[in-house]
Formats: C-alpha cells, sequence, structure tokens
C-alpha cells in the first residue's frame, strides 16, 4: 500500500487558517473511509506535533458511503507503539494503535435536514444548483409539522369529548410547548418562515463550499485535511 502526503500543503493550509483565526488550534485531522487503515499512521505522525499532555490528536473518519442510508462518523485517538529490543537499548517505532472514543455528532436542524434527504436520495447530481433539493426540503419539513399539529389536535379533541382518557404528562408536556411558542401575527410568522428558508439556503450553500474544497483537496493530491 502506498501513501502520499504532501506535507507542504497541510503545512500551508495551517499557516494560513492562523493567520485568518489566531485563536483556533488545530486538534486532529479527518479523513474518509469505514475505518483505519495503515496508511493512517503516516498522516498521524505528521500531526502529534499538535498534541499535548491534556489533549491527544482526533483522527475524524466520515464514512461517506451512507450505506444503509446511516452516514457513519467515528473518531479516534492514537498512541504510539514502540518496541524495546531485547538486551539493547535500541528502540523500534511499530507506528500507532488508533482507539476508537465517543463521537457525538451536533448539527442544526436545517444541516439534519439536509443530511436526511441526501441520505434518502436515490442517485444524485454533480450541479451546484441545488435549488429544487433545498425547496423540497423545506416543504418535507413543514409537512411533518403540519402531521404533529394534526395529531395533537385529534388527542385534544377525543379528550374534550370523552372519548379518550386525557394523560397528564402529555397535558403538560403539551403546555409547556404552547408556553414557548412566540405570539406573533400572520405577517411575523410569514418573514420568520421566510428567514428559516435562508437559513436552509446557507446551509445548503456550505455544504457545497465544503464539497469543493474536498474536491479541491483530491486535485492538489490531499485528501485529508486538518480541523480545528
Amino acid at each position: 500500500m502506498q501513501v502520499h502526503m504532501d506535507i507542504a500543503h497541510h503545512r500551508t493550509l495551517a499557516e494560513l487558517h492562523g493567520k485568518v483565526d489566531p485563536a483556533d488550534s488545530i486538534v486532529g485531522w479527518f479523513s474518509t473511509g469505514s475505518g483505519v487503515s495503515s496508511g493512517d499512521c503516516l498522516i498521524e505522525g505528521y500531526y502529534q506535533q499538535f498534541k499535548t499532555a491534556e489533549k491527544p490528536t482526533i483522527l475524524l473518519m466520515v464514512d461517506t458511503s451512507i450505506k444503509g442510508g446511516d452516514f457513519a462518523v467515528k473518531a479516534f485517538t492514537a498512541r504510539r507503539v514502540e518496541l524495546t529490543v531485547p538486551q539493547g537499548s535500541d528502540v523500534m517505532d511499530m507506528g500507532f494503535e488508533f482507539q476508537e472514543v465517543e463521537c457525538k455528532v451536533a448539527s442544526s436542524q436545517g444541516l439534519a435536514i439536509l443530511t436526511q434527504q441526501n441520505a434518502a436520495a436515490e442517485g444524485g447530481s454533480s450541479s451546484a444548483d441545488t435549488g429544487p433539493a433545498d425547496a423540497t426540503s423545506l416543504q418535507y419539513s413543514f409537512a411533518q409539522l403540519e402531521g404533529l399539529l394534526e395529531k395533537i389536535s385529534a388527542y385534544v379533541d377525543a379528550v374534550e369529548r370523552g372519548a379518550q382518557p386525557g394523560d397528564r404528562e402529555v397535558g403538560r408536556k403539551l403546555s409547556a410547548a404552547l408556553a414557548q411558542m412566540p405570539r406573533c401575527t400572520p405577517e411575523e410568522f410569514q418573514r420568520m418562515a421566510a428567514d428559516g428558508a435562508q437559513d436552509v439556503l446557507l446551509a445548503s450553500y456550505v455544504s457545497n463550499l465544503v464539497r469543493a474544497h474536498i474536491s479541491l483537496s483530491e486535485k492538489l493530491g490531499a485528501s485529508s485535511l486538518p480541523i480545528y
């Protein structure tokens, strides 16, 4: 197995980002695939310079194959493995041992909807024009909301008619949800909905930017990039 790593490219990325935002620090790197491989030891060897005693470097592995509709994301830490030669002072570097650690993915509602739509979509297009897909995602979100409201309305009507016994826990949760809803006029609600649509379009723009960034890195011969 041969691994090509453009160290100058990685160093340049780190230096440029440091100039843009000096407060950020490199915490690790990311790659794509279903698991670690022997070639990851070479890349980890470079990023070991950024680790500290309290914070080891993190390898974020993203499985882009989306097998079974699951967008798998795993995180690993690495520790160096060394072999001491018996009856001698020589120490052989055997590489790194990767250990999986807990990884939680947090995303906004707009990004979550886009991820669900991309995972459920069959086929695909390389076109950067994702306007119709964004409109479909927003329509899907409103359809889900409408369905939930219909279920709640049917439940409340059934309890009022005496056709179904009421649940105090459900009533408290419905009361808490209604208390959190803002009181607004139809005009204000339309403006809020328009702002939400803009958020979805912004999320789409960011996803296209990441896609372009990955495509550029592949053409430059660096499929693994630092994360901050």
